[in-house]
């Protein structure tokens, strides 16, 4: 399933020339911080170094980036259904 997942992400980021920029990198890196309670970003930098994780914190942003996209994008209707009528009918699975 992660395969897939991962297969379908890089294919939307490369249909829709989706980028990680340098200045959505850093306010991804700040968001950890803040997150992760890191006193500052060069503090959270260090520690990514020193874990020589930049790279999948790097891929993290972009999938971010990416789910960012298709929120933004998203054509979504919502329609009420009635779960109780549905199970009376045998529709539910």
């Amino acid at each position: 399933m992660v395969i897939k997942q991962t297969w379908l992400l890089q294919a939307i980021e490369e249909l829709e020339g989706i980028t990680l920029t340098e200045e959505r990198y850093n306010k991804y890196l700040e968001y950890l911080a803040e997150y992760y309670q890191f006193d500052n970003v060069e503090q959270l930098q260090e520690y990514i170094t020193n874990l020589d994780a930049e790279e999948i914190i790097r891929s993290d942003a972009r999938y971010e980036a990416i789910y960012d996209y298709l929120i933004e994008n998203a054509n979504i209707t919502l329609e009420k259904v009635d779960m109780l009528e549905k199970a009376k009918a045998g529709e539910l699975e």
